[in-house]
């Protein structure tokens, strides 16, 4: 099963997110091209949007989000370039407000209206949703995610994929905190308008009501909308 490496950048940029997407880009694009094994490699930065059913606190002012094609292989990897990846010194020096967590995570993709058999490409705008639990039951907030959410978000209009990541139960291969997500949710559209629109229809409101249902959890539930720079398909 794939996997992939999360690492979250919570707070302010010094400069703005643009300029601290660039400064990322131009000191680690090249060392995570050269990662043994790597797959797909993304950073995202928020983008506007409008829930009318939400506010949440800001999501990640910056996420990146590695891939690779076993557990094993990510571990490995990572680890050879321990000492390049210094994304803790990164924030330091860039003067960046706020603190800096990873995740590796199982991923599972779905199918929805367009794409039954679950294998399109991701659309250039994401929606994530982080639960951050902890869950009373986490095998039991989990089973009942993955059973009853996704055939409801493949309904959504204009949805191109639905991604879930769940946990591995592995610590974190680099010296950084630990962020402990018991899942996360990424579905994708073409551009913020289509987000928008799904996000206004009856299937939002269904999957509201869904939402309701889930077994007893804990902590913050946080949505973002996030535009995607595809370092490595």
């Amino acid at each position: 099963m794939a996997v992939s490496y999360f690492v979250l950048f919570e707070g302010q940029p010094a400069n703005g997110v643009e300029p601290f997407a660039r400064a990322f880009c131009n000191r680690y694009e090249g060392i995570l091209r050269r990662l043994p094994g790597v797959g797909s490699i993304l950073v995202c930065t928020p983008e506007t949007y409008h829930d009318p059913m939400l506010q949440d606190d800001p999501g990640p002012a910056l996420l990146v989000r590695v891939t690779f094609p076993t557990l094993d292989r990510l571990e490995s990897s990572l680890r050879s370039k321990a000492t390049v990846l210094d994304f803790a010194k990164f924030v330091a020096f860039t003067g960046f407000r706020g603190r800096v967590r990873d995740e590796i995570m199982h991923v599972t993709q779905y199918p929805v209206a367009d794409d039954p058999a679950g294998k399109a490409p991701s659309g250039l705008l994401s929606y994530y949703v982080f639960y951050q639990g902890p869950a009373q039951d986490r095998r039991a907030f989990i089973g009942y995610y993955e059973k009853n959410h996704p055939p409801l978000l493949g309904l959504l209009p204009g949805i191109r994929t639905t991604i879930l990541y769940t946990p591995t139960d592995r610590g974190p291969p680099l010296d950084i905190v630990h962020a402990g997500h018991i899942l996360i949710c990424d579905v994708s559209f073409a551009s913020s308008d289509a987000l928008n629109a799904a996000l206004a229809s009856q299937v939002r409101k269904d999957l509201r009501d869904d939402y309701h249902k889930f077994p007893k959890f804990e902590g913050p539930v946080v949505h973002q909308a996030m535009k995607k720079l595809v370092i490595k398909a």
